[in-house]
């Protein structure tokens, strides 16, 4: 699974992905943003934001940065912040492997569905770091690899299937945080049949380094910078 084929996939999936990602998993979008625990004035980068599912959720005193690979994904989530007539949101498309964001650029951070269709998945979450500031809390909504064996075994019969289709089944936490100083402070299922798993996580990174990935990063985004006229009261 590549990015090209991640940005056609989902390129083709976004007439329908509302439909078919909206109110099943909304339990754990609404608990997610509860667990960030946002503060007035903090800014949060959202990762794979697609079309903008997780934006209500938000309050209206911080900034949002939402990245996708996607741009007709983005321009789904332009529209949306446009009916919702948000003033704090902007918008990038961007390979979240190689942010062109500076060091220390967000406070928080939430990749929501997101971690099981990136290539790299370890890389991606280094650069989350990398991003984020020292101390910052990165949380992740996902599912992860079941440590029931049996069901992981089911997991590894699907994954040809479910790879076809923009994802994998197999993804394990540990795998996605051994390149990053990221300490898991909290988790806890969500979801039907508790089958996704909330995932918070402390930057524990040095304040000096910035945990960088290497000299791959993207030089400039392709930003889309729609921003909503402001909400009515």
């Amino acid at each position: 699974m590549n990015q090209e084929y991640l940005e056609k996939f989902y390129s083709r999936y976004a007439p329908i992905y509302d439909l078919t990602f909206g109110w099943v998993f909304e339990k754990g979008r609404a608990r997610a943003v509860e667990l960030l625990d946002l503060q007035p004035g903090e800014r949060v980068l959202e990762l794979g934001i697609g079309t903008g599912l997780l934006l209500h959720q938000y309050p209206s005193n911080i900034h949002v940065t939402g990245i996708d690979c996607s741009a007709k994904m983005l321009k789904k989530t332009e529209r949306r912040v446009e009916e919702l007539r948000l003033a704090n949101v902007s918008l990038h498309q961007m390979d979240a492997r190689r942010m062109a964001f500076p060091d220390n650029s967000f406070d928080k951070a939430i990749g929501a569905y997101f971690l099981s269709a990136v290539p790299d998945p370890a890389v991606v979450a280094r650069e989350i770091s990398r991003v984020v500031r020292p101390g910052g809390s990165v949380l992740f909504l996902n599912h992860f690899r079941s440590e029931r064996t049996w069901l992981a075994r089911v997991e590894e019969w699907i994954l040809p299937v479910c790879m076809k289709v923009g994802f994998t089944t197999t993804l394990e936490l540990s795998h996605v945080l051994k390149q990053a100083p990221l300490e898991v402070r909290h988790r806890e299922n969500t979801n039907l049949f508790n089958y996704w798993k909330i995932v918070k996580c402390h930057n524990a990174k040095d304040g000096n380094s910035g945990s960088r990935p290497g000299p791959e990063r993207a030089r400039s985004p392709k930003s889309r910078n729609r921003r909503g006229r402001r909400r009515r009261s």
